[in-house]
C-alpha cells in the first residue's frame, strides 16, 4: 500500500454517530469527584486533529491502541454531571447511578467508591471555580472494543485522571488561567511504547511534518477495529514495528535515526510497558537507556502518558522563553544565535516554586501564549522553523 491510497482512507467520524454501532466486548461506569474536560486532558497525547487513533471532545473520546492481544478501543462518555451545590440529590449524597449499558464480557467492576474525594485546599484561589472542584461530579460511561476491551475498561478511570485533586499554585495568573481550564486532568495512556513512538516522531521537526508522519504510518500498518468509529484505526503493534527495517518508514518523513529509535523501542515493548506502574524516577532512569529517547522525549512521555504532573521537557526551544515571559516579561534575547545555553536552567529556576505541579504549570502557561484573553500576555514567535522535507509525499491534506 502506498501513501497515496492511504490518504484516500477516511477521518474519524463524530462519536456520537456510533454510540449504537455494536454491542461493546466490555462496559462500565465510575465517577469522576470535580470537572473533567477530555479535550483538555488529551490535547497533547494526540498528534494534530488528523491523528487517526483519536477521536476527542470536550465529553467524550475515542482512543484505538494495539497492544499485545490485539488492536482495540476505548471509548469514554460523560452520561450524568450532578453540581452538590444545586440539590442534595447528588450522586456524592446518594451514589451515582449506573447507565444502561450491554455487558458482553464480564469485568472487574470498577467500584464508584473507590475514588476518594479529596479536599481542595481552603487556601486555594477564592474563587467560586476552585471551589466547584469539591462539588461537581460526573458519571463517565466506559466501553472498549477488542480482545483486549475488559483491560481497557480496567484503565478506563487513569485514562481521564478520576482521582486527581487539583491544587492552587499560589500564583495570581496561574491561579486565574487554572480556574479558566478546571477540567484539566493527568492521563495514563493504555500503551506506553505507542506514546513513545508519538513523541519520537516529533524531535526536530516542526509538528505538521511529525503529525503527518504520525498519520502515514498509522494508515499504512494500522488496524481497523470492529465498531468503532468510521476511520478510526489502531496503531501498528509493537510486533510490527520491531520487524520493520528502517528504511520502510523513510516515505514517512522519519530519517534514519528516528526510524532506529522508534524500531530499537518497539523491540523492548515488554520491558517498556513494565514501567506503567513504576516510580517516575524509575521510568526516567530506564528510559535514559534508550539511545534516542532524551530528555524532553522521557519528561514529554512521563507527562502525557503517565500522569506526571511535574516533569520538565528540557531542550525544548520556546518552553524556556514561554516561562521567562510569562512569569517575568523577559523576552528572548534575538542577538544570539542558536539554542540558549542558560534557558532550561532559568525556566527551572522559576517554576521551583511550582514543585509537584510544573508540567500543569506550563500547560496553563502554553494554553494562553497565543490568545488576548487570557491572564498572560502572548509571547512574541520568531524562532526558526524547520525546511520541509521535500521528499516525504504528504498525506494529511
Amino acid at each position: 500500500m502506498t501513501c497515496g491510497i492511504a490518504a484516500s482512507l477516511p477521518m474519524p467520524t463524530s462519536p456520537t454517530s456510533c454510540h449504537a454501532a455494536r454491542v461493546p466486548d466490555a462496559s462500565a461506569t465510575f465517577t469522576v469527584d470535580g470537572p473533567l474536560d477530555l479535550r483538555l486532558t488529551l490535547r497533547l497525547l494526540r498528534v494534530g486533529p488528523l491523528d487517526p487513533t483519536m477521536v476527542v471532545h470536550e465529553d467524550e473520546a475515542w482512543i484505538a491502541v494495539h497492544p499485545s492481544a490485539g488492536p482495540s478501543a476505548l471509548h469514554v462518555r460523560r452520561v450524568e454531571t450532578h453540581d452538590a451545590g444545586a440539590g442534595k440529590g447528588s450522586a456524592r449524597a446518594g451514589g451515582a447511578k449506573e447507565a444502561t449499558v450491554h455487558r458482553v464480557t464480564e469485568t472487574n467492576a470498577i467500584e464508584t467508591n473507590a475514588i476518594e474525594t479529596n479536599a481542595i485546599e481552603t487556601n486555594a484561589i477564592e474563587t467560586n471555580a476552585i471551589e466547584t472542584n469539591a462539588i461537581e461530579t460526573s458519571v463517565i460511561e466506559a466501553r472498549a472494543f477488542g480482545p483486549a476491551a475488559a483491560w481497557l475498561v480496567e484503565q478506563a478511570p487513569r485514562f481521564v485522571g478520576a482521582s486527581y485533586a487539583p491544587r492552587a499554585f499560589g500564583h495570581p495568573a496561574l491561579d486565574e488561567a487554572a480556574a479558566l481550564r478546571r477540567g484539566l486532568r493527568p492521563c495514563v495512556a493504555p500503551v506506553l511504547v505507542d506514546v513513545i513512538v508519538r513523541y519520537v516522531a516529533q524531535q526536530r521537526v516542526t509538528f505538521v511534518d511529525a503529525a503527518s508522519a504520525y498519520r502515514q504510518l498509522v494508515l499504512r500498518f494500522g488496524a481497523k477495529v470492529s465498531g468503532t468509529p468510521e476511520g478510526l484505526r489502531a496503531p501498528p503493534s509493537a510486533r510490527q514495528l520491531a520487524s520493520l527495517p528502517y528504511y520502510e518508514l523513510h516515505p514517512f518523513g522519519l530519517e534514519r535515526r528516528r526510524a532506529e529509535t522508534i524500531v530499537s523501542v518497539a523491540k523492548r515493548a515488554t520491558r517498556i510497558e513494565a514501567l506503567r506502574d513504576a516510580p517516575f524516577d524509575e521510568v526516567r532512569t530506564k528510559l535514559a537507556l534508550f539511545r534516542g529517547v532524551g530528555p524532553w522525549t522521557r519528561e514529554m512521555v512521563l507527562a502525557t502518558a503517565l500522569g506526571d504532573f511535574d516533569a520538565v521537557p528540557l531542550g525544548d526551544y520556546h518552553l524556556p522563553h514561554l516561562v521567562a515571559w510569562t512569569l517575568t516579561g523577559t523576552e528572548r534575547d534575538r542577538a544570539r544565535p542558536g539554542p540558549d545555553p542558560d534557558a532550561d536552567r532559568r525556566m527551572l529556576e522559576l517554576l521551583a516554586p511550582f514543585a509537584g505541579q510544573r508540567f500543569r504549570a506550563l500547560q496553563m502557561l502554553d494554553a494562553f501564549q497565543h490568545t488576548t484573553g487570557g491572564p498572560f500576555r502572548p509571547e512574541p514567535r520568531r524562532g526558526p522553523r524547520h525546511p520541509r522535507m521535500p521528499w516525504v509525499r504528504r498525506s494529511d491534506r
